[in-house]
């Protein structure tokens, strides 16, 4: 539970639309960027929290210029979302990482797709934000459209943390993030969310992350941890524990 607010900045004057909540733990060399990103979005009625895993770099005071910084000393990007929720003044929640650009239109978007009522939980297009290969640009952009939709066919809507927007609502009905997933805790939550309303895919909700992993691991170490990884939540219903940090 986070036990601290340094700081508050939000966009708009009256009642809160949106609230954006990112986790962050030495994200300084990245977040800046985001946060500017959100800053010029053409939507203003929404709040930025950031909540911040005591990190030892630059990343809050980075952070305090755009945002409203929540302190969360237990590690868990679970705990983290979970405590950005509890602090939110939003309608909707937008889970973002603190190395992904948002484009401009995305929370414009998010809101109107949301004035419909049936509207539980939502996602969009992922693009890398580097210049990367072709392989890793169409895992991206693709390969999770494709899963993504495969997910919602058979009744399991599973979203990635870094574009996953949520009625706030759903969110707490369903007592928000599973604490107990260290990997595969943002697939567990919109699945249970699409069971409260309509999971969408919309083309017009558009993020662009860091495919830092990818390029560091290489892609079959990518993949010979990603795949079996996927396997193991969605026919065991558990996730693997240890997940390497990638600065």
């Amino acid at each position: 539970m986070a036990n601290a607010v340094l700081n508050r900045f939000s966009f708009g004057e009256k009642m809160i639309k949106i609230s954006v909540i990112i986790p962050a733990l030495n994200e300084g060399k990245y977040i800046q960027k985001t946060l500017k990103s959100l800053s010029t979005q053409s939507f203003k009625d929404f709040e930025i929290i950031v909540v911040d895993g005591n990190s030892s770099d630059d990343t809050c005071k980075k952070a305090r210029i755009y945002a409203r910084i929540v302190k969360q000393p237990a590690k868990g990007v679970s705990l983290a979302r979970n405590t950005g929720a509890i602090h939110a003044k939003g309608d909707i929640l937008f889970f973002t990482d603190a190395d992904t650009i948002v484009e401009k239109n995305t929370l414009r978007n998010i809101y109107k797709l949301f004035n419909d009522k049936r509207v539980a939980v939502a996602t969009g297009p992922i693009l890398p934000k580097e210049r990367v290969g072709i392989t890793i640009r169409m895992l991206y952009s693709i390969n999770y459209r494709s899963l993504v939709k495969l997910s919602m066919l058979i009744g399991k809507p599973s979203f990635v943390g870094s574009n996953i927007a949520v009625r706030r609502s759903v969110f707490e009905r369903i007592h928000g993030f599973n604490k107990h997933y260290n990997t595969y805790e943002d697939c567990d939550m919109t699945i249970r969310a699409g069971a409260h309303g309509r999971a969408v895919y919309n083309d017009n909700i558009k993020v662009r992350s860091s495919a830092r992993r990818m390029v560091q691991w290489g892609m079959v170490k990518y993949l010979s941890y990603t795949l079996p990884n996927m396997l193991n939540f969605y026919f065991r219903g558990k996730s693997y524990d240890d997940y390497e940090s990638i600065r």
